[in-house]
């Protein structure tokens, strides 16, 4: 928001200074303005689609060396890990919650993924279409050093969980595989 502000509002001052005087050194003067403003709102924004990036890397790392048989159906809206009694990467073992800690949900604030022209994947919406499919959690973490994304393949009788944790940057530093049997 303070970005956008700042753009604004040198958009503007760098048009009225434009408009109200003429002259070779008055441009040089405004495009020097304006380019400070853009570097400035470009500045310190660096916010991660980490769901994005998890299904990313999920498609081009772990289903080319782990093959599905059929194609995927992939739900595109985000799931929540609330009353998910599967959500906690238990695999990882730098990784603990403590009564007292909170999470932080969704810090990229994506609704959906997009799963982009792959022939391995069949795209629906929310809770249509049938097995196998695989859907993407929100992002969730403990500290603002580390996010973790749940992908998760469900399969008529188990699932399969990959936990794919991403630093600060959304650089992928860990991944590990949970699930279930029924």
């Amino acid at each position: 928001m303070p970005a956008l502000f700042v753009d604004n509002l040198l958009f503007w001052s760098a048009g009225t200074f434009f408009t109200s005087v003429s002259g070779k050194a008055s441009m040089k003067f405004g495009l020097t303005i304006a380019i400070i403003g853009i570097a400035f709102s470009a500045f310190g924004q660096d916010k991660f689609d980490y769901e994005q990036i998890a299904f990313r890397f999920y498609a081009d790392s772990i289903l080319k060396a782990n093959p599905p048989k059929k194609k995927l159906t992939v739900w595109t809206e985000l799931q929540t890990i609330k009353g998910d009694p599967w959500w906690f990467p238990r695999c990882m073992n730098d990784l603990h919650l403590e009564t007292k800690d909170s999470l932080v949900l969704n810090a990229s604030g994506l609704t959906n993924i997009e799963p982009g022209n792959d022939d391995r994947f069949r795209i629906r919406k929310l809770h249509t279409g049938g097995l196998p499919r695989v859907y993407a959690s929100v992002s969730f973490s403990t500290n603002p050093s580390q996010q973790i994304v749940n992908i998760v393949e469900v399969y008529k009788w188990e699932g399969v969980i990959y936990h794919i944790a991403m630093n600060a940057k959304g650089e992928v530093t860990n991944v590990c595989k949970g699930g279930w049997i029924e």
